[in-house]
């Protein structure tokens, strides 16, 4: 490359980098919160009886299975029926496991994806 190119990159990159920081300082003052709607928000309501790329658990006492299907959780009994919404929301919620602790009832954990503030 000739001098003249350098000279016109670095020229960019150095005109770029303060643009950058500024922006970021800014952001630093707005915390970003998973359940407050960004832009246009359109609900819809999804009816299934199977799924894909889920993850399960089986409770303890093996009467129930607890799942995760578009970012929410699920409880149903492991016979079959009618699954229960456990928790939803805008965060994407994943990965339920039941907890094997010494209790009378199972505690039930999960493992979000999204951190919220708080």
């Amino acid at each position: 490359m000739k001098k003249h190119t350098y000279l016109s990159m670095f020229l960019a990159a150095a005109l770029a980098l303060p643009l950058g920081t500024a922006t970021a300082q800014d952001k630093k003052d707005n915390k970003w919160n998973v359940e407050e709607a960004r832009g246009p928000q359109k609900e819809i309501t999804v009816t299934t009886d199977e799924g894909t790329w889920m993850s399960l658990d089986v409770s303890p006492d093996g009467k129930e299975i607890v799942f995760d299907m578009l970012g929410d959780i699920y409880i149903m009994p492991i016979s079959g029926g009618k699954a229960k919404l456990l928790r939803s929301g805008r965060a994407y919620e994943v990965q339920p496991r039941f907890s094997l602790m010494a209790s009378s009832s199972p505690l039930l954990l999960m493992q979000v994806a999204a951190t919220t503030s708080g």
